[in-house]
């Protein structure tokens, strides 16, 4: 072996050798076969930091990167020994500790056929290498943020051609990237007609442009369209340009603005006075109802709310304001509200709390009604939309470190130029509740390198909480390892807040519709589409779905109909109309009174406000019926008192002739007597309304007491051919009763009964129990009353009859309502009419023997 290092010795000692050898600027080397070095030109100090002398004293093993190492023993030793040549990259380790990338080229040295050695050259491509890689790198990451951003990115020429898009941009149009690149895409995107759209959309200073796109199925697509001028030695080549898909989000803007009107219109036109308060009680809004009170909105705003309760109330206002202040959310109280004139009204109040994004109470919300009507209506919801955000980020797996675009930075509330975010303090940021799946995510990616794409809560430099929509894949090095995270994170805040408002504005409506006593109903082309639970009540419907497609004038009385579709046209033409009073049918065919007002609802629907009335029409037709009873009594008294006294005169004068006179004209002073005698009788009935009655109650056996009145009118019976037929059960319950004033009762109906049939017949007198009532039927054989005059049977002076005045019935019923019973009427005519008379049954069980 020594000949052969002296042979090398001797080639290197060689003059054209030594020149090539000094000069040569890459480092240049002999060794023997097993990589000792034998002669190294002044690179080789430079290159691996070793003097010649050290430099010569070591081998090619003893220099070579560990991970190198078995290469080099297994493949290039082998290749020398057997002449070959080799080119080989590999790392080596300075003096220093440096590593240095080498690109080596080895040539055999050949003595008489044997090869002795190897000269070679080492070229350092450290540099080049790592430009190399960086450059990847760079490309890398570019191609990653263009292909997971959830924008649409689509590059362009000058000439309008397609020179690349991303998956968002393929899937936002329809078109394959294939497709974009063989049309005239803004031809196909636009409309042909707005000229200055495909102007805006070529430009390359267009900046947040919102337009309407096709996509390729023809649906269209809200965007909005950023273009970035593509510049390479300042010329513009093309453009980028970005389009948001913001189609959901103009979506939840048009159906929080109807829902915005809705509230208005509802709060404009309710009969409720809907106030706004801040915490501490002072007005911010009330609605224009607030009128009825004598008040104009504008003398209440920015005025303390506690004014209005009368003095007695205000402590029990504060301390329902305290406690809900405390955590309550809902109240409902009665207080008396002063009016501007000064007199104070009972108003039944509900108390809402509205709290913030915080859960901290931000305003009051009440809904007043006078005495006991209420309705629930929250504030109209702001409409606050703003666009969303987009940064990215790169973390270095190895360190640890992460790096963050300034959108990012922002994004989470900090300042690029003076915050630095590590992987720790960024995950500190991270909402407590999403941070541990969030970090199972991210380590699922690095395992799987699956690509991540998650939407988490964090907590901004202010304070402030935000959601973030993360978009990332893992990146490897060239032995598989996974190295950084690459990612585009996009503040969705906004729309997060948008869905939580739109959300929670639903929820108001529908509380103020459902919790409402008025009726609230809403159709659509003419037919019902909702009703509320007050509206399904007054009509009598166990669920939607037995009004659900019925046309409303099937349930509206017919001398209405046509005036309600003048209003419904009036309604949908944008005109103002007030309420106003029908009549409708339930669906069981009784008939309700209500006052209706309706309003727009959409673009073909109307809202309905149903208010039942019937209670009040009710109310107005007692009171007039006691009116009536009133001025009768009155009226009885007065012409009583003026004809008694004449009618005592003529009876005794009558009577005195009568005694003198001679048949035949004793018969006609009989005849005046008799007369004379149902005058005064009559004059008794109409003493009876003027006259209070001393009444005694006691359980009575009510049997008896008609036997009694049977008895009674038997002789008249007989003479006008009448039978009168009883029939009662073997005990009935007794009744608490004035014993007098109850045959009475029984007189006036038997013997109407009686006068109802001229010709002779049957009067049938029955009792049962029904319901814990004792009832008496009187049934004839007349000829019955028509239908349309029964509810008019006990009004002052109505009858039936030729010669009645109708006081004997409206005295039955005066004494039945003292009695706390009832006197209902059934005929048909040509068959007779039956009269039941129902009395509460005694309930102290002992018995009055008549």
């Amino acid at each position: 072996m020594s000949v052969r290092r002296d042979d090398l010795k001797h080639i290197s000692d060689s003059g054209i050798y030594q020149s090539f050898f000094e000069h040569h600027p890459d480092a240049v080397f002999v060794s023997d076969l097993d990589g000792n070095y034998i002669d190294a030109n002044p690179a080789c100090v430079r290159v691996f930091g070793y003097s010649r002398d050290e430099f010569l004293r070591m081998s090619f093993e003893q220099m070579v990167a560990p991970e190198h190492l078995q290469s080099w023993r297994s493949k290039i030793v082998k290749q020398w020994h057997g002449g070959q040549s080799t080119r080989f990259e590999t790392v080596m380790v300075r003096k220093d500790g440096q590593r240095v990338e080498l690109d080596i080229s080895n040539t055999p040295i050949v003595v008489d056929g044997t090869p002795i050695g190897v000269f070679g050259i080492a070229k350092d491509v450290t540099t080049q290498r790592d430009m190399e890689r960086m450059l990847r790198e760079r490309s890398e990451r570019y191609e990653s943020l263009k292909k997971y951003n959830p924008n649409g990115i689509c590059s362009f020429r000058t000439d309008g051609s397609v020179i690349g898009a991303n998956p968002a941009f393929e899937m936002m149009t329809g078109y394959t990237l294939d497709e974009l690149r063989q049309m005239d895409v803004i031809g196909a995107l636009l409309d042909p007609a707005d000229r200055s759209l495909r102007t805006t959309f070529k430009s390359p200073f267009a900046e947040n442009v919102e337009c309407t796109i096709r996509h390729k199925d023809g649906h269209p697509v809200d965007v909005r369209l950023t273009n970035v001028p593509i510049i390479i030695d300042g010329e513009l080549i093309g453009l980028y340009s970005i389009l948001e898909d913001i189609t959901e989000q103009k979506k939840m803007q048009d159906e929080l603005l109807q829902i915005h009107q809705l509230f208005q219109l509802i709060s404009e036109n309710s009969q409720d006075v809907i106030s706004v308060s801040t915490p501490e009680g002072i007005c911010s809004y009330v609605s224009p109802s607030v009128q009825v009170l004598g008040y104009h909105p504008s003398e209440l705003i920015g005025k303390p709310l506690v004014d209005l309760f009368h003095a007695e109330d205000v402590n029990y206002f504060k301390d329902i304001r305290d406690r809900m202040l405390q955590g309550e959310d809902f109240f409902r109280f009665t207080s008396r509200i002063l009016l501007k004139s000064g007199n104070y009204l009972w108003y039944e109040t509900t108390l809402r709390i509205i709290r913030n994004e915080q859960g901290e109470v931000s305003q009051l919300v009440g809904v007043g009604r006078d005495i006991s009507e209420q309705m629930t209506l929250q504030e109209s919801l702001e409409n606050a939309v703003r666009i969303a955000r987009l940064g990215h980020w790169e973390r270095d797996l190895t360190t640890g470190v992460i790096q963050y675009s300034d959108q990012a930075y922002r994004n989470l509330g900090l300042d690029p130029a003076r915050d630095t975010i590590t992987f720790d303090k960024f995950k500190s940021l991270i909402h407590p509740e999403d941070k541990e799946w969030f970090e199972r995510s991210v380590q699922a990616a690095v395992d799987t390198g699956a690509p991540l794409d998650r939407v988490y809560r964090a907590i901004r430099a202010d304070g402030t909480m935000g959601f973030f929509h993360v978009r990332c894949e893992v990146m490897f090095d060239d032995a598989g390892v996974p190295v950084r995270l690459f990612g585009a994170t996009q503040d969705i805040t906004d729309l997060k807040t948008l869905e939580l408002q739109l959300h929670e504005s639903e929820q108001r409506y529908k509380k103020l519709v459902e919790n409402s006593l008025d009726g609230i109903g809403v159709m659509e082309n003419g037919k019902w589409v909702y009703m509320n639970t007050a509206g399904l009540k007054m009509f009598g419907a166990a669920c939607m779905e037995d009004l659900r497609g019925r046309d409303p004038e099937d349930l509206l009385h017919p001398d209405h109909r046509a005036a309600a579709r003048l209003r419904a046209q009036a309604i949908l033409r944008g005109e103002p109309v007030g309420f106003v009073e029908m009549r409708f049918f339930r669906l069981d065919g009784q008939v309700f009174h209500a006052e209706v007002m309706g309003m727009p609802f959409g673009d073909h629907g109307i809202q309905v406000i149903i208010r039942d009335i019937t209670r009040l029409k009710r109310m107005d037709e007692l009171l007039l019926q006691a009116e009536k009873l009133s001025a009768v009594g009155q009226l009885a008294a007065g012409v009583a008192h003026e004809i008694r006294n004449p009618l005592t005169s003529l009876k005794g004068f009558t009577q005195i002739l009568h005694e003198k006179a001679e048949y035949p004209e004793r018969q006609y002073f009989d005849i005046m007597m008799a007369e004379l005698d149902r005058i005064d009788s009559i004059l008794g009935e109409m003493l009876l309304l003027a006259k209070p009655q001393e009444v005694h109650f006691q359980p009575w056996d009510v049997v008896p007491i008609v036997q009694e009145v049977v008895a009674l009118l038997l002789t008249q019976a007989v003479i006008k051919n009448i039978s009168v037929q009883t029939d009662f059960p073997a005990a009935l319950p007794f009744v608490d009763c004035d014993k007098s004033q109850l045959k009475q009762v029984f007189l006036n109906v038997i013997k109407n009964a009686m006068e109802a049939m001229p010709q002779g017949g049957t009067v049938r007198v029955s009792g049962q129990v029904s319901a814990g009532d004792v009832c008496i039927d009187v049934m004839d054989q007349g000829e019955g009353i028509p239908a349309d005059r029964l509810p008019k049977l006990g009004e002052p002076f109505f009858t039936t009859k030729e010669k009645g005045t109708g006081l004997g019935l409206m005295v039955s019923h005066r004494i039945l309502a003292a009695h706390r019973g009832t006197m209902r009427f059934t005929s048909e005519p040509g068959k007779g009419t039956t009269v039941r008379i129902c009395l509460p049954a005694s309930r102290t069980g002992s018995q009055h023997l008549a």
